[in-house]
């Protein structure tokens, strides 16, 4: 299976040429993508990669709460890490800090870097991280 790691196979020949069945073990290594199986499977992540992120946020173009900046999508054994190009409003985990931000809004570039034993791919947009509105409202 692919990501399931090596694993150690015991083997029992059965034959009547044989007079003895000494076991034999055997390694057997887990089944891996290619490049090109996994820039296709990375290239799906992509496109499922706002929808995971999202929370309570309407859409990346105005992003006033917490991401979800996920670290496992299926399949979960392609690793996945996040950049932020300002980690005081945008944390690794997806944490927003709109303290210091202008009710203007700031933009922020999202790095997501997928990696599978050799083989990285990094994929960068951008998102609009706006004050929370019902944060300055007193009821």
């Amino acid at each position: 299976d692919y990501g399931g790691g090596s694993k150690e196979v015991t083997l029992i020949p059965k034959s009547s040429l044989l007079k003895s069945e000494k076991e034999i073990t055997i390694l057997v290594n887990e089944k891996k993508y290619s490049e090109l199986e996994f820039q296709t499977i990375v290239a799906d992540m992509v496109e499922r990669i706002p929808d995971q992120i999202l929370n309570e946020n309407k859409s990346l173009e105005h992003v006033d709460s917490d991401l979800n900046l996920v670290t496992k999508m299926d399949p979960e054994y392609i690793q996945i890490k996040w950049e932020s190009s300002d980690y005081k409003i945008v944390n690794e985990e997806g944490k927003i800090d709109t303290t210091d931000l202008s009710l203007s809004g700031e933009l922020i570039l999202l790095t997501v870097a997928f990696s599978y034993f050799e083989y990285n791919v990094s994929h960068s947009f951008y998102i609009k991280i706006f004050v929370q509105i019902n944060k300055f409202l007193r009821i």
